[in-house]
């Protein structure tokens, strides 16, 4: 009792390195980690300039509601530039708001985005609440000083759609 996996034989990713490993083990295995998940961090640093968008988090919410319960309403909804272009923010800010709701709901039906009624809501209840930020880039930059995971959850937890069902998006 008391004893670490280490100790007890344990090999999954929470055991306690002995200290017999060498710095060159280590790094070999660092090196090949790397060279096998290459393609993985290309991807992913590929991405990161998305962060310097000024729309990051209306596209990233966006593209999640054009996923959430089916793939295919990214290529009708980001991947269709006609309809993507119908829902960017500013699109939706020149719009009386009269009309957001309907021109959202149809863009996402026209895209086939699954329960396009229901996200349209969430959709528009979202352009509500970044407007209340001061408009997308404001509501980045609260996001990107929000302290860690925690900071985050909570700036997630002021999403309109954090008090439904549907899982908070920002």
């Amino acid at each position: 009792m008391g004893s670490s996996r280490a100790e007890q034989g344990g090999n999954g990713p929470s055991a306690i390195a002995p200290a017999s490993i060498s710095a060159d083990v280590i790094a070999r295995v660092a090196a090949q980690l790397a060279h096998d998940k290459r393609a993985q961090l290309d991807t992913l640093k590929a991405e990161h300039h998305q962060l310097s968008r000024p729309d990051f988090l209306w596209h990233y919410l966006l593209q999640s509601f054009a996923t959430m319960g089916r793939a295919t309403g990214w290529k009708g909804l980001i991947g269709t530039p006609t309809n993507y272009r119908r829902l960017t923010y500013n699109a939706l800010a020149n719009l009386p708001s009269s009309e957001r709701l309907q021109q959202v709901e149809e863009t996402c039906r026209a895209a086939k985005v699954r329960m396009p009624s229901r996200k349209a809501k969430f959709i528009v209840a979202c352009f509500d609440c970044i407007t209340k930020m001061g408009g997308p880039e404001a509501a980045k930059d609260k996001l990107l000083s929000a302290a860690g995971e925690t900071g985050r959850s909570r700036f997630s937890m002021r999403s309109p759609a954090s008090a439904t069902s549907t899982p908070a998006i920002f």
